[in-house]
Formats: structure tokens, C-alpha cells, sequence
């Protein structure tokens, strides 16, 4: 980790406010100043060619989506970011892929048991 001095502390302060002035018009709602002086700042550190993991997003309750949703809007209007241009795969490409044996019995009726483990039907082996 790389060590920050308290000069170049309040020189970086400087620069920044410096660019907060300049570029006020873009976002309202900065910050006036930085976070208090830390003796350490936080690094993370990636290995060459490491990719990120691979997860399905955490689940929102309504009213958090709505709220993510208002940001995300707000931050999109201001130009701080901008649609992903990632190539996604389709997620029925899994599905496709995953054949049920025969020999597994299913209730037609249960929407949850479609992501539980089958039982087999010994009936029809």
C-alpha cells in the first residue's frame, strides 16, 4: 500500500476542490470536502488477468428497487454514467442445455418444485 503524506494530502484537497468548482453545474449535491486524512488508504489489488465473479444481483424489496431505479435515472439524465455495453448470454441458453430424464416424476401443479430436486418415479423405469 502506498503511503499519503499530510502536504500531499492538502495538496490532492486543493485540486479537488478546485475541479468540484469547475465542474459544479454537473452534479448539485457534492460533498464540500474530502474525508478526514487516513494514514493508510484502502487499495484493492487485482492479479493480472483476473475476471470478475460471476452472481446473480442481491434482491430489492419494491420500494429499494424503485429507489434504485430513481437513482439510477438521476445519474443516467446527469451524464455520470451510461448503459453497459457488455455482451450478455440469454439465460434460457441453461435451460436448453438441461434435460430431465424420463424417468422423473413432476406435480404439474407446483410452480416451486421446478427449482427443487426431482424425485424419481420408480413406476416408470
Amino acid at each position: 500500500m502506498r503511503k499519503i503524506t499530510k502536504r500531499k494530502h492538502r495538496n490532492l484537497q486543493k485540486k479537488i476542490k478546485e475541479l468540484l468548482k469547475e465542474f459544479q453545474d454537473i452534479h448539485e449535491d457534492l460533498p464540500n470536502e474530502l474525508p478526514p486524512y487516513r494514514t493508510h488508504q484502502h487499495e484493492i489489488v487485482e492479479e493480472p488477468g483476473s475476471k470478475p465473479t460471476l452472481r446473480a444481483p442481491y434482491r430489492l424489496s419494491p420500494t429499494e428497487l424503485a429507489d434504485m431505479k430513481k437513482e439510477i435515472e438521476f445519474l443516467l439524465a446527469k451524464g455520470l454514467i451510461r448503459p453497459s455495453s457488455a455482451i450478455r448470454c440469454p439465460s434460457t441458453r441453461h435451460n436448453e442445455t438441461r434435460r430431465k430424464p424420463a424417468h422423473v416424476h413432476r406435480l404439474p401443479s407446483s410452480q416451486q418444485a421446478d427449482h427443487q430436486e426431482q424425485i424419481p418415479n420408480s413406476m416408470n423405469r
